[in-house]
């Protein structure tokens, strides 16, 4: 039976900003921080819903700031 372990959330938001930022595999970056590969792989994934949350809070207020200019 697989054993939970809990992260620091500082050390899980690094990890996930190290993925993004260089490229690398999920799995090659948690090994570098002696992470489970799972643990980060969700950070990285809420981090993506995040983004993709902001950019499209960011669309709409542009495009109600349009329709007010206009």
């Amino acid at each position: 039976m697989s054993r939970h372990r809990k992260y620091p959330e500082e050390l899980l938001e690094r990890g996930a900003r190290l993925v993004f930022e260089s490229g690398r595999p999920v799995a090659h970056v948690a090994a570098e921080l002696g992470i489970g590969p799972e643990s980060l792989r969700k950070r990285v994934r809420q981090a993506e819903a995040g983004r993709r949350s902001a950019r499209r809070s960011a669309d709409q207020l542009g495009a109600a700031a349009a329709a007010a200019a206009a």
